[in-house]
């Protein structure tokens, strides 16, 4: 009534609302929560990434079909990236449009975004295998970018690092981390990958005996760091998925 309206709007009149919110707004919008945010909670330097599906259950849609982690299936829904403190967990950055023929290239616009809205150092991306490709990995050590992600496994590489009795394994206790096997055998290597660059190393770490019955594959172009805190790390960056 205070509106004038002798009914309730339809769904779709109140849905078209959110149109008129362009995307140099949300972006605009990113850049001063971060300035203020940062004024409250100290920047760790680390981000997590990762992409989530939001369901949409109408008949007719113009969306495409993602892969909802939570729900184990392919739905209708808007591909959505994410980027979280890694420390405090609070949203730095985020997209609602993203079409799943340039998500590969996603991590590189919100590189950008954060070159020109943020004077926080940027210190490390952490994210999924399947959130961009290796060149794009590549791209991100030219511009001195620190990142942890998980490497695309394959028969042959699992097999390399099952039967092959000549590489090394060390034990690594993990602490601060809430998981069953803590007590996990750990190869440190670095290799060339040719996809990745065939000039340059990237370091490689394996874990095995942390329940699961393959190999899980990291891969860093961080050589600082110790294989705990680089592991320790990607650990917490499944909290991002919950």
């Amino acid at each position: 009534m205070f509106s004038g309206l002798n009914v309730l709007p339809k769904d779709s009149s109140l849905s078209s609302y959110s149109y008129k919110i362009s995307r140099e707004m949300n972006l605009k919008f990113f850049s001063y929560l971060g300035k203020e945010v940062n004024k409250l909670v100290e920047f760790s330097g680390d981000i997590n990434l990762d992409f989530t599906a939001l369901p949409h259950w109408g008949d007719k849609s113009v969306l495409e079909k993602n892969w909802s982690g939570t729900r184990r299936h392919v739905l209708k829904s808007v591909l959505a990236l994410i980027a979280q403190d890694a420390e405090s967990k609070l949203l730095h950055y985020g997209n609602a449009e993203v079409k799943k023929k340039t998500a590969k290239n996603e991590i590189l616009k919100f590189v950008d975004f954060w070159k020109n809205n943020n004077t926080s150092e940027l210190k490390c991306l952490i994210f999924d295998s399947k959130f961009t490709i290796l060149e794009n990995l590549r791209k991100l050590d030219k511009d001195n970018i620190k990142f942890i992600t998980i490497r695309s496994k394959n028969p042959a590489l699992i097999n390399e690092y099952t039967n092959n009795k000549k590489i090394k394994w060390i034990t690594v206790k993990l602490d601060n981390v809430k998981r069953k096997y803590r007590d996990i055998l750990v190869s440190d290597r670095n290799i060339i990958i040719e996809k990745y660059d065939p000039h340059k190393k990237i370091r490689q770490i394996v874990i095995k005996n942390h329940g699961r019955e393959e190999p899980t594959f990291i891969l860093t172009n961080d050589f600082e760091s110790t294989a705990k805190q680089i592991i320790t790390k990607d650990a917490r960056r499944w909290i991002i998925e919950t």
